[in-house]
């Protein structure tokens, strides 16, 4: 901080008599003219003949400071410049005066610097008044996730280098993991199972460097700010923190199914003909987490308890019968399933009134009459377990009990029953349960 104090003095009216009475022999070098006294935090330095000359000194003697100590001056260091009349003799030069005020500001720099450690983490860096606070804030992100301090940090001396400390982290030593109780839930009930989970290693991800130094007290940050600064910063922070954990639990599990062929049911069915029944294993993961986050899981081991029963399920072998378009000249008009909130279960061929409409598997006659919502409709019943169903026909061409073979016309197309327009309705079933006839005809 620079001030600049003008004192001044009314010597003008005494110059003036002085010049008119006082005898020749006057010596120029006790004439008082007007000068500029320099002071640091209000020590007196010397006399320059001007502000600028001052204030060049004094810029100069901070650059030279920096260049010897690596330090600018302080703001506590106060400069100030007080106008004022002096002798002559008593002035000095600006490079006089850049000397005064650089040892002054030398001295200063070595009495009230202290003793420090830098924490440099990658590009982050940080200064502590004691290594004790470098240990706190190290210790202060590791129990982010080592809650249970298991592991212990170190300062470690870097050989040959007096001042310069890197870090260690080691497990303690225990041999009481600890063991936490979870509920884990099957498909049939409840099923407690053991958790044991234990931190097999842990470490910082960044370089760390720790540094002794020496600076002002202006620059030294406190622990909990530093531990704040790194903690805070969750997308990029300054010091990350790699777990590995070692989880070991108990739990339920399933062997695959086998499959039996069945020749009595169609391809793409299948039926479980015995229930599985889960084993129980004892099963050792190694989790590796990163700031919390888990990155990757292995399965280190496994102890079956209990082996498990595979379910039996037969799948069917039989091949699916040949099914043809029942109508000519068709054109799809709504699709098998979900429509206007309920199922669907057929297709819609768009067809006019009065076109014929062929049996599409040969089978026996199960319905031909009034079917409420269908209309006027037709069911075959084809021995298998299928059945096909023909809706909204305007005339029937069978009746029930007529064995009708694949191609056969059965009735003619129409708009009866709960009908938006002319078209017929085609299911397909397989005991009793609709299907999407687009699996069994190309056609479509």
């Amino acid at each position: 901080m620079i001030k600049l104090k003008k004192i001044k003095k009314n010597i003008f009216l005494v110059l003036l008599l002085c010049s008119i009475f006082i005898l020749p022999t006057f010596s120029v070098a006790g004439m008082k003219i007007r000068a500029y006294d320099v002071y640091l935090n209000d020590e007196y330095i010397a006399t320059v003949s001007s502000e600028e000359e001052a204030e060049a000194a004094f810029r100069n003697a901070k650059i030279m400071t920096y260049n010897s100590t690596g330090e600018f001056y302080s703001d506590e260091i106060e400069f100030t410049i007080i106008e004022n009349d002096i002798s002559f003799e008593s002035i000095v030069s600006q490079d006089e005066l850049t000397a005064c005020i650089y040892e002054k500001l030398d001295k200063y720099i070595t009495e009230n610097k202290k003793t420090a450690y830098i924490l440099k983490i990658g590009d982050y860096k940080a200064v502590l008044a004691t290594k004790e606070e470098i240990m706190e804030v190290l210790d202060g992100v590791k129990e982010q996730y080592d809650i249970d301090d298991e592991f212990k940090i170190s300062l470690i001396k870097e050989d040959g280098e007096e001042a310069v400390f890197f870090v260690e982290l080691e497990k303690r030593n225990t041999d009481n993991p600890e063991t936490v109780e979870v509920m884990a839930f099957s498909e049939s009930q409840d099923e407690k199972t053991t958790v044991k989970n234990e931190i097999t290693d842990i470490f910082f991800n960044e370089n760390i460097e720790i540094c002794e130094t020496y600076v002002f007290n202006e620059y030294i940050s406190s622990a909990e700010e530093v531990i704040s600064d790194i903690i805070n910063n969750n997308e990029n922070p300054a010091l990350s923190v790699t777990v590995t954990e070692k989880s070991v639990y108990v739990e339920d599990f399933y062997a695959e199914a086998q499959y039996i062929e069945d020749d009595t049911m169609y391809e793409g069915e299948s039926e479980i003909f015995k229930e599985a029944s889960p084993g129980r294993h004892e099963v050792t993961v190694l989790i590796t987490k990163e700031n919390g986050e888990q990155v990757s899981t292995e399965i280190i081991s496994e102890t079956v308890i209990t082996e498990p029963v595979a379910a039996v399920v037969k799948k069917g072998t039989k091949s699916l019968p040949d099914y043809i378009l029942p109508v000519s000249g068709a054109v799809k008009t709504s699709d098998f399933g979900e429509r206007w909130g309920r199922m669907h279960n057929g297709v819609d061929l768009g067809v006019v009134t009065g076109t014929e409409v062929r049996a599409s598997r040969a089978g026996t006659v199960t319905k031909a009459g009034w079917g409420g919502a269908y209309g006027y409709c037709v069911f075959i019943d084809h021995g298998d377990g299928v059945e096909t169903r023909y809706a909204h026909l305007s005339e029937l061409n069978v009746s029930e009990g007529d064995y009708v073979s694949q191609g056969d016309v059965i009735a003619l197309s129409g708009n009866t029953g709960r009908s938006t327009g002319p078209h017929l309705h085609f299911e397909i079933r397989i005991n009793d349960e609709p299907i999407n006839p687009e699996d069994y005809l190309s056609e479509i």
